[in-house]
């Protein structure tokens, strides 16, 4: 996860909000590979089981 992080504070257009999807589309859009998808899929697992 910390490679998305940094990922985030060095792109201005990265979603701050940490909406689930626009994290996604932003990855895809990067042609990120499949352990980010991984890592913001069990983020928001996490986030939604509190």
């Amino acid at each position: 996860m910390d490679g998305i992080a940094d990922a985030a504070r060095a792109d201005r257009t990265f979603p701050k909000d940490g909406a689930h999807e626009a994290v996604r589309a932003q990855l895809r859009g990067q042609q990120a590979d499949g352990d980010a998808f991984a890592a913001v899929d069990d983020a928001g697992s996490d986030w939604m089981a509190i």
